[in-house]
């Protein structure tokens, strides 16, 4: 037999206590149970080999006193092997909860670290947002007096040669506004405050428009531009007119840029299969390269690093078309070979509508000749905005009063009566909207005259905003005569309906 070597309950406890780190209450109550179940077997060995000592069987108390020293070390053994097993599991234990901690405690960390990321993003996001604001006001406010004078310039009498270079200038401003207008709608696609707004669309009008506005160029250049309706197309869709226009502006536009000979041509296809229209330009232009397709539609790219340098752009219009598509419920796409040309194709849902309503329909049929003589109040604290107003309405025939700021038109507005005010929104002292709420919050003459908003500010808030706010229109500056003709008509068309038709220029 093995030699064993036997250690009293607290022997075994010093040991333990010298060895092996503490293992808790739980452990010294097992422990304490095995010392109580031994020591009763002690005593009753001890006791019998005294009496058969005592009865004169020597040999029997050797016996006895042997045997119970193996029953001693078998309980001993028993119980060093569970004293053994318990602190390997405890001690299992105790590393799985130091684990379980040290991952809470990382992941409290990371959620702090990503809750302080996430508000970092949001200050920089809104700090991006207040910029781009900012910017575009004080952008805005210039070119409207630049842009305006220039529009009073075109009605009156010039020369040819003056009468052209009055229109460079003014489709220049418009290119800048362009630019400028590609980079706010960007921001406010990230900023998820990009405005979809349906209404019946007749898309042959629309391209009639378009193609008279690219005709110059694409006759400047030598090309021919062409524009095909299919006969299936419905006269009337429900689409955003606004921003079909500004995807096929921005496609025709670097269709123009990149075709030196040949033509340009647009066409509007019906799918019945899948519901949907497709508008396909096509170009005879250079062409594009097909590793460079993949990135065609990224911010900032261009086909080519040296068509930076040999064509205009910043490489935004076709991201623009992308995200405006996609907001739009449709896609876009480009095919191109180098040399022959490229096809890009906007497919948007089909939805079929009835034609506008006669009012809408003879408030966007307004000419300058035919403008009702209304009396209009325009507000601006800027003395050149309020020029600029005051000359291109005033040529029209309308009756306009001038207002320096928010409340000298609120004061106006309670001895006198206005078919009709135009209100500028960020001026000091009182903003536009401050005039709006006291204006129909008290009793006078003009307590329901529509109110169009006319700002600068083209980021802050947008149509539905305004219109939820009580306006019965928008009108962005650099202010674009037809765009507020045709605000205007539909304010005074609905002068029951805050917010009618929202007119916005780009």
């Amino acid at each position: 037999m093995d030699a064993v070597t036997y250690h009293t309950s607290s022997e075994l406890a010093r040991l333990d206590a010298g060895s092996r780190p503490k293992a808790g209450a739980a452990y010294r109550a097992t422990l304490a149970a095995h010392s109580l179940a031994i020591l009763p077997r002690l005593a009753f060995g001890v006791s019998a080999t005294a009496l058969l000592a005592y009865a004169g069987r020597p040999d029997l108390a050797v016996g006895l006193a042997g045997a119970g020293v193996v029953v001693a070390a078998l309980v001993g053994r028993a119980t060093l092997r569970a004293r053994t097993d318990f602190l390997v599991r405890q001690d299992e234990k105790n590393r799985l909860i130091a684990t379980l901690t040290e991952a809470r405690d990382e992941a409290m960390r990371q959620a702090g670290q990503a809750e302080a990321a996430r508000e970092e993003a949001r200050r920089a996001s809104l700090a991006k947002s207040t910029f781009l604001a900012t910017m575009s006001h004080e952008i805005r406010t210039p070119m409207n007096g630049v842009l305006g004078m220039a529009q009073l310039l075109q009605r009156s009498d010039l020369s040819g040669l003056q009468r052209s270079q009055v229109d460079t200038l003014i489709k220049s401003g418009e290119l800048l506004m362009v630019i400028l207008g590609d980079i706010l709608d960007l921001s406010k696609i990230d900023a998820g405050q990009m405005e979809i707004a349906k209404s019946p669309c007749d898309l042959r009008a629309l391209l009639a428009e378009m193609e008279t506005f690219w005709a110059p160029t694409a006759a400047e250049r030598g090309l021919t531009l062409a524009v095909e309706v299919h006969d299936a197309v419905p006269p009337f869709v429900a689409l955003d007119p606004r921003r079909v226009r500004q995807v096929l502006f921005n496609l025709v536009g670097n269709a123009l840029k990149f075709t030196k000979e040949g033509a340009v041509t647009v066409t509007v296809n019906l799918d019945r299969a899948t519901d949907s229209l497709t508008f396909a330009v096509s170009d005879t232009g250079v062409g594009i390269d097909a590793a460079d397709l993949p990135h065609l539609f990224q911010k900032f790219s261009q086909g080519d690093a040296s068509d930076v340098r040999r064509f205009a752009g910043v490489g935004l219009g076709l991201a623009i078309c992308r995200e405006l598509s996609a907001l739009m419920g449709g896609d876009v796409a480009a095919e191109s070979e180098l040399g022959v040309g490229s096809t890009f194709r906007v497919r948007l849902p089909l939805e079929e509508t009835a034609a506008p309503a006669a009012e809408d329909l003879a408030a966007q049929a307004i000419t300058d000749d035919e403008a009702p003589a209304l009396s209009i109040l325009c507000a601006d604290d800027n003395p050149t905005n309020l020029l600029v107003l005051e000359q291109l309405l005033g040529a029209m025939g309308f009756r306009i009063r001038v207002a320096n700021g928010g409340r000298e038109a609120l004061e106006a507005m309670t001895t006198e009566t206005f078919d009709l005010v135009l209100m500028d929104i960020q001026m000091p002292e009182m903003t536009g909207i401050d005039v709006l709420q006291a204006l129909r919050a008290q009793a006078g003459p003009n307590r329901e005259t529509p109110l169009i908003a006319v700002t600068a500010d083209a980021m802050t808030l947008g149509a539905d905003r305004y219109r939820d706010l009580g306006f019965a229109g928008l009108v962005t500056k650099p202010v674009q005569v037809q765009s507020l003709v045709s605000a205007m008509m539909a304010a005074v068309a609905n002068p029951d309906e805050d917010g009618g038709e929202l007119a916005a220029t780009a």
